[in-house]
């Protein structure tokens, strides 16, 4: 992510990494764009979606059936600024903002805490080894 400071008008950018960190920032410009946003990303628009995941026609949406298709939209939109080039070709045919943030977070979220139980999990057995110390021919003792 480019720059120090938040810009108001342009989410901050997530190239593929600090992840944790671009989406907090992410959520508060969201928030700051419509509260409504941030619950059409939680909750989707399922009511909107028929089962091959495409939007039921607009015209024969009632008004507030309308309101979230837009705030969808606006959600979507957001989500795409934030993303590189690279990013956006894992979201990009997704209808839901919803879908779009939970395959983000599943792609980033999941990948780094496997990567770090790995490497606890690494730290503990090396942390294991040290505690032994080799008597020789008389074998090992740990501390």
């Amino acid at each position: 992510m480019e720059g120090d400071g938040l810009q108001l008008s342009r989410p901050p950018l997530f190239k593929g990494q600090n992840y944790v960190f671009w989406k907090m920032r992410m959520i508060g410009f969201i928030q700051y764009n419509g509260m409504q946003l941030i619950n059409i990303i939680k909750n989707g628009i399922p009511t909107l979606i028929d089962k091959s995941g495409e939007l039921f026609p607009f015209e024969s949406m009632t008004k507030k059936e309308k309101c979230f298709c837009q705030n969808n939209a606006k959600a979507r939109h957001i989500i795409m600024r934030a993303l590189s080039e690279e990013e956006i070709s894992k979201v990009h045919v997704m209808v839901s903002a919803k879908e779009m943030w939970d395959t983000l977070a599943l792609t980033y979220e999941d990948s780094k805490e496997v990567e770090e139980k790995e490497e606890k999990k690494e730290e503990v057995l090396q942390r294991k080894e040290e505690s032994y110390v080799n008597l020789g021919g008389f074998g090992l003792i740990q501390f």
